[in-house]
């Protein structure tokens, strides 16, 4: 006999599973950095000008706790309801929209790194949102993918 959240979990196809767990990757990444990083810097970036000079700053911790519960959010929200709606999420229309979810909130979780490699560099770079788009939208391509690939119904 199979407890009911492992069953919920057997019953929901993998392309969804995948896209649940790629929405992981930023509140996980973020919280590794954190408890790993040496010497991290007193304040940080969080407002960028049009010529890439930072103009707003943040303490560090207030700038990781901004970056981390979107993100880590996002990952709480796009699992339930990946687990609780399954087979039902429309293909295409609901892989649109769980991929822009994720885009949004791992984006969000990103910008922690940016903010740091910011802080690190003593000229502008123009690129530091930039460097937390490109993995915000792998992991929203990859929830794309998997909510939007065929499916064989697994309930009984």
């Amino acid at each position: 006999m199979t407890s009911a959240p492992w069953r919920i979990v057997r019953q929901t196809p993998a392309g969804l599973l995948v896209s649940a767990a790629a929405t992981w990757v930023a509140p996980v990444a973020v919280v590794i950095n954190r408890l790993t990083a040496q010497d991290l810097p007193g304040t940080v970036p969080t407002q960028w000008g049009v010529f890439g000079e930072a103009e707003g700053w943040m303490p560090l911790q207030q700038s990781f706790w901004s970056a981390l519960l979107p993100a880590l959010v996002g990952g709480v929200l796009i699992t339930f309801i990946v687990l609780a709606v399954g087979d039902d999420i429309p293909r295409v229309r609901g892989g649109l929209g769980l991929g822009a979810g994720a885009l949004v909130t791992s984006g969000i979780g990103f910008t922690w790194f940016s903010s740091l490699a910011a802080a690190a560099h003593e000229t502008p770079t123009g690129s530091s949102l930039l460097e937390a788009l490109g993995p915000a939208l792998a992991i929203a391509t990859v929830v794309f993918v998997g909510a939007a690939a065929p499916r064989r119904s697994r309930r009984p």
